[in-house]
């Protein structure tokens, strides 16, 4: 027996985790917009009490729980705990109609070349087909973790049953959610609400937060971000923890830019100010990032303090047109 789902990888954006590098197929799937997805987060600048180094951090995170907003696309995640047969329970879900979603560990997964057999590293399967005659499953899966390029793949059975009971057995006892998630359309009428009304009654929501504490956490993060910098034996010290930080920062801004991109093309001013912002964010990585291999510090790039008064400045500007761009959607849409 042989059956197969034509999903296509994703690979406009990594957002968040694995998990929705392997939902977004499944959700572009059954032609719903991922942007629905998107438009339910809530990015600010928060105060961070949890690390010692970053004062403040960009947050990213939804108002609505996945199951709810995928619900309003007329889809359902069934979630299971653990399999006692994963190969059965893989196969009769692909017959009905479900496409599952499946924790491994790529210490088992020959697959995963970074992985197999050096670390336990939990991560997120989409299964797309079985082919039950040549016991293989069709999978959606990057090569390694820094890879953003996603792929169909033949996993065999047994590669899967082990990968699958290497979570089992090194994640799943302190594990907070289920091992295995089953996406299907429910059948009823979806959401007549637009990505883009969503987006912006979040935004209206949120306006008066972004204008305030957020912008005066932004500053703070800047003056921060630019006092370590200046100083080369502070620089050298935490030259890690900044890199991680703005790959964390670079990511959820990619995230708003692409959201923005496809909610609201017409919002071309805003767009711009987000694209120059990551440019910014982009170029002070590569700074700190060449310093981190020569060790020869860049005195030029930081003598001229652009590069940081830019990030806050156009952090600026993209609120007030975001703020902007909002209102006037909600004229359109009232008249």
């Amino acid at each position: 027996m042989e059956k197969f789902y034509d999903v296509k990888p994703f690979n406009d954006l990594f957002y968040k985790n694995c998990f929705f590098s392997a939902l977004f197929p499944v959700i572009q799937y059954f032609g719903q917009p991922i942007e629905y997805v998107l438009a339910y987060d809530r990015i600010w600048y928060e105060q961070n009490h949890n690390d010692e180094l970053w004062p403040v951090k960009l947050q990213m995170e939804s108002v609505h729980s996945i199951d709810r907003i995928v619900n309003e696309l007329g889809l359902q995640i069934d979630t299971v705990f653990q399999s006692e047969n994963i190969i059965a329970d893989l196969t009769e879900a692909l017959q009905q109609g479900k496409l599952p979603l499946l924790n491994i560990d790529c210490y088992a997964l020959p697959m995963r070349k970074d992985l197999y057999r050096q670390e336990h590293w939990p991560h997120v399967l989409l299964i797309c087909g079985v082919d039950t005659a040549n016991q293989v499953f069709y999978v959606i899966e990057h090569r390694e973790r820094e890879s953003m390029t996603y792929e169909r793949r033949l996993l065999s059975f047994n590669d899967l049953e082990q990968a699958y009971a290497g979570f089992v057995d090194h994640f799943l006892p302190s594990w907070s959610g289920a091992s295995m998630y089953y996406i299907s359309e429910t059948g009823a009428n979806h959401s007549t609400i637009s990505s883009s009304a969503v987006w912006v009654k979040q935004l209206s929501e949120d306006k008066q937060m972004l204008e305030g504490s957020h912008l005066i956490n932004a500053a703070e993060m800047v003056d921060w971000l630019q006092n370590i910098c200046m100083q080369e034996e502070q620089l050298q010290r935490h030259t890690q923890e900044l890199i991680k930080g703005l790959n964390e920062t670079i990511l959820i801004k990619q995230a708003e830019q692409y959201r923005l991109s496809k909610i609201m093309p017409e919002a071309q001013a805003a767009l711009e100010r987000l694209t120059a912002q990551l440019e910014v964010l982009q170029k002070l990585r590569r700074v700190i990032g060449k310093y981190a291999m020569t060790h020869v510090y860049p005195h030029k790039a930081f003598t001229d303090n652009s590069i940081f008064t830019n990030i806050l400045y156009l952090e600026r500007e993209c609120v007030s047109l975001l703020c902007l761009a909002a209102e006037e959607h909600g004229i359109k849409e009232n008249v």
